[in-house]
């Protein structure tokens, strides 16, 4: 949400910060909550807008998309059992849309909260978990590759 909304005055007051403080170039989302139609999180989507009409509307990130929108990596996995990777699906189109540089890493298989993808995360994971799902990882080393590459 702040690299839809670090031009809007509201934050920035809300914070009381300097609107440049605010400004962003780069966006890294992780199985991100975008959207608040069919594919939202419910939860998410409650704590983010009290279910106030004109919050959930001015909270479809993907509506907000614009060519001044940060430079965005984002990875998901598809069969992510929180939050729908449809999510990250329609941001990039959102990007792509408004010529918004990203890259979409969408891994075939892995729950949500995969975090670094490394053992420190899976300490307190099921026995094999960190077999199944360690490539997960490999999201860190890809967006800073993506960070150095849009510079």
């Amino acid at each position: 949400a702040l690299g839809a909304f670090m031009d809007d005055p509201f934050y920035s007051g809300f914070l009381k910060v300097d609107p440049s403080f605010l400004k962003i170039n780069r966006v890294l989302l992780g199985y991100p909550v975008i959207s608040m139609g069919p594919i939202t999180h419910s939860l998410t989507q409650t704590n983010v807008t009290l279910g106030k009409p004109e919050l959930i509307e001015k909270n479809y990130i993907e509506k907000q998309v614009t060519p001044k929108f940060p430079k965005c990596f984002i990875w998901a996995t598809s069969n992510d059992n929180a939050v729908d990777s449809m999510n990250s699906l329609v941001m990039a189109e959102a990007l792509k849309k408004n010529s918004v540089p990203f890259e979409l890493h969408l891994y075939p298989d892995g729950p949500h909260g995969g975090s670094l993808g490394d053992s420190s995360c899976y300490g307190t994971m099921a026995e094999g978990y960190f077999e199944r799902y360690g490539y997960l990882g490999d999201w860190v080393n890809q967006a800073l590759r993506f960070i150095a590459k849009v510079m």
